[in-house]
């Protein structure tokens, strides 16, 4: 069997059939399995799945776990997974028809251990490309030569993060002994952890500039309202400490990169921060989020090299008002973002540029 696409399903019920439907209808006429992990779903989505095996018993397999999360709902599929090649497809996306087709013909043709490919984001009836500099040159193959273009997308762009975008030897997911029930709970940097570790272990990659992913973005005011109690499942220090780990493996622990990469996470921390604070709708909450121990989001080496990390002047000044706790200035500080994000409402409405 070629291919093992994997599905964790949770509460999805709304998108879970064009989901399904994208992945049973392909025009790759090869042998394929769709693995659904029904994570505990309280809605309609078990039942869906239930559904869709009665009409396509041969290819489709339904998974009940409890709701752990989708990390280890992933891994509960690998386990499973009988292909030569494994696929992730979140519940609430879809794919192209000729998806398949197209990455088994560059398999044939180059036996990537990992083929990368493009996706579009979709946000209400719009469709938006995503770019970055790996994709706006021609489809080709990263192995020792030139890897390094690989390892330094993962570090510092956005493009690699995704499991979503990756067609993975199964042999290598299936030989990581990496303890992932101590990630269960994380709400962010999951993917991008494990996408380090296959990256890692391949030998090559080939980034196939084709847009064979439909990932559906919700909007701003739902995708980022976030529960003030649970700020800690968005830490992501355990990614940085992979790739700290990493870096000499790859051949890239220069003092450059460091700091790039020490920049990077504060800018993550800050990010996490202005996210939680416009989250929280009273004062009380407010003054929370400030209090919280936002160090803890920051690798020890970064805490200690802070004062050397050239930031934006903007990131440097909420760093050291939030670092200092002097809630009045982070209080003005969104007071003025808020008043700048009113501004832009309303010249866009008058059609000001």
């Amino acid at each position: 069997m070629r291919f093992s696409i994997l599905v964790p399903v949770y509460n999805t019920e709304k998108y879970l059939r064009k989901c399904i439907d994208s992945l049973v209808n392909q025009t790759f006429k090869g042998e394929y399995e769709i693995i659904l992990v029904n994570d505990g779903s309280t809605d309609n989505s078990a039942n869906i799945c239930y559904d869709y095996l009665k009409d396509y018993p041969k290819i489709i397999k339904v998974i009940n776990k409890q709701n752990e999360g989708p990390v280890l709902a992933r891994y509960e599929a690998i386990e499973h997974a009988a292909g030569e090649y494994c696929l992730f497809v979140d519940s609430d996306d879809f794919v192209e028809s000729i998806m398949l087709d197209e990455i088994n013909d560059i398999i044939d043709k180059n036996n990537a251990d990992i083929v990368v490919f493009s996706f579009n984001k979709i946000l209400n009836n719009s469709v938006e490309p995503a770019f970055s500099r790996l994709n706006q040159v021609p489809s080709q193959m990263y192995t020792d030569d030139n890897m390094h273009s690989i390892y330094e997308e993962l570090i510092f762009g956005n493009f690699l993060n995704t499991l979503c975008t990756k067609v993975i030897k199964t042999c290598i997911l299936k030989n990581d002994s990496t303890e992932y029930t101590l990630y269960k709970d994380k709400r962010i940097g999951e993917d991008w952890f494990l996408s380090a570790y296959c990256i890692k272990e391949a030998n090559s990659v080939f980034v196939l500039n084709e847009f064979l992913y439909n990932y559906r973005i919700f909007d701003e005011s739902s995708s980022r309202q976030r529960d003030i109690h649970n700020i800690e499942k968005f830490n992501t220090v355990f990614v940085y400490n992979r790739f700290r780990e990493y870096l000499p493996i790859w051949g890239m622990e220069y003092p450059d990169i460091i700091k790039k990469l020490n920049n990077r996470w504060i800018k993550e921390m800050l990010y996490n921060f202005i996210i939680f604070y416009e989250s929280a709708n009273t004062f009380s909450l407010k003054k929370h989020v400030i209090n919280y121990n936002w160090d803890s989001f920051l690798p020890k080496d970064v805490i200690e090299d802070v004062d050397k990390i050239y930031c934006t002047k903007n990131n440097n000044y909420l760093y050291y008002i939030l670092k200092n706790k002097k809630n009045f200035s982070v209080y003005f500080f969104f007071f003025k973002r808020k008043i700048k994000k009113l501004k832009k409402v309303i010249k866009k409405f008058l059609g000001v540029n």
